[in-house]
């Protein structure tokens, strides 16, 4: 029966397929709120529930989502200083890279014992400066229940008032052929909505901080080192400071090798797939565009290339590089 089921709701023959995904979708995203509130009552922590604890009511309609590409140790330092001016949001390991985001996007899990060893290097890193004196918010998707409150990250007090979990859900579709229609039904849901818990998925930080950034009404969104291909981290492509050296044992990478998120082992889609299919979507509302921050990437056959610091930085003086 759930083939059945399955096949009938993903056939273009029936037309109220992409609506019903579409319901089924939010009310997954209801369902795992409802979870993450359990799971934050566990651990004494608080709940995302609007964009604006985030963001708060800031001006710019920018937002820079920071991945570990390598691209990023290509980018010039009139981008780095444009970043400054507009938000930006960090994901996983970024704490290391010189450039402070001003939201940190976190992930952790309920495995019984201690903090991990990256838990423990990222920790010490946030309560340092300059992020410490940086930082706007921290976000950790939720972790299983029963959750395990020693493989958080440890937060200093100033941070920690400004730490919140959220949720999660994978769209109900499994087509590529749909993919691109029910994210555009999604984003047009959510976009400028503000009030959000759980978020849409594909397995991917990426995919969630997209989707919080349209929730909250930004119509920029640059991907900075999101690159799906196999160069490798910006860590592990360049003779950096210490901290690449131990975050490259920690979380190491060889050339050559595959992103995670390009298998579709774990997740709905590749992310190869879903990163168009999503950019895509965004751009058929004609409300919010996504950018990436480099041309040395994969996706840039379909996802446009962000050069507005380069009119910046000529409006400010002749180019330094």
């Amino acid at each position: 029966p759930n083939v059945l089921l399955r096949r009938f709701l993903e056939s273009r023959y029936f037309p109220l397929g992409s609506w019903v995904r579409s319901e089924l979708l939010f009310r997954q995203l209801r369902l795992d709120a409802k979870l993450t509130k359990k799971v934050a009552s566990a651990l004494r922590a608080t709940v995302l529930t609007n964009t604006k604890q985030v963001f708060g009511v800031r001006a710019s309609d920018t937002v820079f989502i920071l991945g570990s590409g390598s691209s990023v140790n290509q980018l010039p330092s009139q981008f780095f200083d444009h970043m400054h001016q507009h938000e930006s949001i960090g994901i996983n390991f970024w704490p290391i890279h010189s450039f402070p985001p001003k939201t940190l996007a976190t992930e952790t899990d309920n495995s019984p014992g201690p903090p991990s060893k990256a838990t423990d290097f990222l920790s010490e890193k946030i309560s340092q400066p300059p992020l410490l004196g940086t930082l706007t918010s921290v976000l950790t998707l939720r972790p299983p229940f029963p959750p395990n409150g020693k493989r958080l990250y440890r937060l200093p007090p100033e941070i920690a008032r400004k730490s919140f979990l959220y949720g999660r859900a994978n769209l109900i579709t499994r087509s590529e052929d749909n993919l691109v229609r029910d994210l555009e039904l999604a984003v047009k849901r959510l976009l400028g909505k503000k009030r959000v818990t759980a978020l849409p998925d594909n397995g991917s930080s990426v995919v969630r901080m997209t989707f919080l950034a349209l929730a909250h009404g930004f119509t920029k969104i640059v991907w900075v080192g999101v690159d799906q291909d196999g160069r490798g981290y910006f860590w592990s492509q360049s003779a950096g400071s210490a901290e690449y050296v131990e975050a490259n044992r920690l979380f190491p990478r060889q050339a050559g090798e595959p992103h995670s998120t390009s298998s579709a082992e774990n997740r709905p889609f590749s992310n190869d797939v879903f990163l168009r299919a999503l950019s895509k979507a965004v751009g058929r509302t004609g409300q919010a565009k996504i950018f990436l921050a480099s041309k040395d990437g994969t996706l840039v056959d379909e996802v446009p290339i962000y050069d507005s610091y380069m009119t910046t930085a000529g409006a400010d003086g002749p180019d330094s590089e």
